[in-house]
């Protein structure tokens, strides 16, 4: 589980409960990078809305794993959150 690079030690179950728990719920997404069937990255992010300014988008996660890092994959990772917030208006 990549979150253990972050220090966040996770079962693999209660990850998956949570990712089931965040993908059911409009405001957020996961986007994964995967090489060879093999995730080696991943973005979390949520919509948000404030009452001084137009809805954004906060990045609640990102990772990459060690092997991976300094090759884009996070430029990638960070590129795709934003393209998805501007094709949904966010």
């Amino acid at each position: 589980i990549l979150s253990k690079e972050l220090g966040y030690e996770s079962k693999v179950e209660e990850t998956k409960k949570r990712i089931e728990y965040l993908l059911s719920k409009p405001s957020h997404r996961i986007i994964v990078a995967e090489i060879d069937e093999q995730v080696i990255g991943f973005i979390t992010f949520e919509k948000y809305e404030l009452v001084y300014y137009k809805t954004g988008v906060n990045i609640t996660g990102l990772v990459v794993k060690e092997d991976y890092r300094k090759k884009g994959v996070g430029k990638s990772l960070l590129a795709c959150a934003e393209e998805y917030a501007k094709d949904n208006k966010l």
